[in-house]
């Protein structure tokens, strides 16, 4: 069966303080607003990671209004493109990951240096570095949102694992949609098999 997908489009409007955020440009505020998981509602919210904006969520609050909603029907249906969805749910993901980090004192910051340098070598290796099979970008999409969470979590699980190189983290991941995702993994594709970037 095949699936409707439909867009919704958001206007924002923001005011910039320009004696308090002299140094910024709009620009650079507005590709630093992201989409994130709430610690408080069952949702997401809008903020942005930009380090200059000492209270990000609270940035985004009280400066910024949803002038426009629109639900943007799709005339025809839409195939899902995987590896797209992928590359910016991951690209997303670590963006609010160093943003949530940001937050915290510089001594947080050094005590997850391990799990930041192990979610770069995934980041890299997904946005770009590696090209994987098309089955892997689809058995990934099951955990959009989390897909770097979950990884480096099965990562620190596994005693022989390595990220020092693209290529092996290339096989964890495509040993992670192997174990995880069976099913999806042994569909037939003729899509070419993992190689370097």
């Amino acid at each position: 069966m095949e699936k409707t997908r439909k867009k919704l489009r958001l206007t924002i409007e923001m005011d910039i303080d320009t004696d308090e955020y002299s140094n910024l440009t709009a620009d650079e505020v507005a590709k630093s607003i992201i989409l994130q998981d709430s610690d408080v509602v069952d949702g997401f919210e809008i903020t942005t990671n930009h380090p200059d904006l000492e209270n990000t969520s609270d940035f985004v609050l009280s400066n910024g209004v949803i002038v426009q909603k629109e639900l943007i029907p799709e005339e025809q249906s839409e195939e899902i493109d995987y590896k797209h969805e992928v590359i910016e749910s991951v690209d997303q993901e670590f963006k609010a990951y160093e943003a949530e980090l940001l937050k915290g004192t510089t001594e947080n910051v050094f005590c997850h240096s391990y799990e930041t340098s192990v979610k770069t070598e995934f980041r890299e290796a997904i946005c770009g570095e590696v090209e994987f099979d098309d089955n892997v970008y689809k058995a990934l999409y099951q955990e959009k949102g989390k897909i770097l969470e979950n990884l480096h979590q099965d990562f620190i699980g596994q005693s022989h694992a390595s990220v020092n190189s693209f290529e092996e983290t290339g096989i964890f991941v495509e040993d992670y949609c192997n174990r995880y995702h069976k099913e999806i993994m042994n569909e037939q594709d003729e899509a070419p098999q993992m190689g370097m970037g």
